[in-house]
């Protein structure tokens, strides 16, 4: 019975030990996710989007992708490589893609983060008729030596109705 009791009190104090160590863990990780810091990369991630809207998505994409970028198209495949996302863009014809960040992380003295948003894409159908399609999307950044920052992996999904995109 002895026995029985010391291995219960040594298994709830290492349990305890071990909630308030975790517990502590990601306190540090959600502290060092400041808004300052999330800000830099909302700032990044709406220039990227200002600049689709003004030069079109190829260009930004161009200026935005790391080398080995990753993208995950709406119900295809990864699409590895700065060349062949952009090779896979130029085949979509003429189009508008705009997006708003609504959040992120990055933590503090890090070098990758995220944002997530919403996203529009605005083209013609192959009759020539408008088409909008709504999303959503995350964009994982990494910064590079000069201290921009690049997208190393971006990836989304579109909503049938624009209201499952709250801004909330």
């Amino acid at each position: 019975m002895r026995a029985y009791l010391k291995i219960m009190v040594l298994t709830g104090l290492t349990l305890s030990f071990l909630t308030s160590a975790n517990y502590s863990a990601t306190a540090q990780i959600n502290a060092a996710s400041t808004p300052e810091n999330v800000g830099v990369l909302m700032a990044a991630d709406r220039a990227f989007s200002q600049l689709s809207e003004a030069e079109g998505t190829y260009v930004a994409f161009s200026k935005y992708l790391e080398t080995g970028a990753v993208a995950m198209e709406d119900g295809g495949p990864f699409v590895h490589g700065r060349k062949n996302i952009l090779d896979r863009l130029s085949m979509r014809g003429a189009h508008t893609m705009t997006w708003e960040p609504l959040g992120g992380s990055l933590p503090a003295g890090g070098t990758l983060g995220y944002t997530y948003g919403r996203w529009v894409l605005s083209m013609n159908d192959f009759e020539g008729n408008p088409l909008v399609r709504h999303g959503k999307y995350v964009t994982i950044w990494r910064k590079q030596l000069d201290g921009s920052w690049k997208v190393a992996l971006d990836g989304g999904n579109s909503n049938a109705d624009p209201r499952l995109n709250p801004l909330q």
